[in-house]
């Protein structure tokens, strides 16, 4: 499967030595004739400039597959944390609740993640 444009975008700040997960770093926009860069806004100088025409066609595929194969896992540890913070929740509520209220909680709060 090809990598999107985000992924060529997060192998060039893998590349820098950087890490694409931090929220934020930029915004993708396409009017109808590709996706763009329209804002880079990253958390440190670290990050650099916005990545160059040259630096995102420099991009192998492996590269952009090595990148959405990243992103994957971070969505994965994100997910798994949220998921923690809501059973930590659950036993709190459930320890004072009158009674065991524990799946009707967990459900609620994963609805609001």
């Amino acid at each position: 499967m090809p990598h999107s444009f985000k992924h060529t975008v997060d192998s060039v700040i893998i590349g820098r030595g950087c890490d694409p997960s931090v929220p934020n770093i930029y915004m993708l926009i396409d009017l109808g004739d590709g996706p763009y860069i329209d804002e880079w806004t990253p958390p440190d100088v670290s990050y650099g400039d916005k990545p160059t025409q040259a630096e995102l066609d420099a991009v192998t595929e492996a590269q952009g597959e090595a990148a959405r194969e990243a992103d994957k896992v971070a969505m994965a540890s994100e997910m798994l944390s949220r998921d923690h913070v809501s059973a930590a929740i659950v036993e709190v509520l459930s320890t004072v609740a009158s009674e065991d209220v524990e799946a009707e909680v967990l459900d609620a709060i994963k609805a609001k993640l």
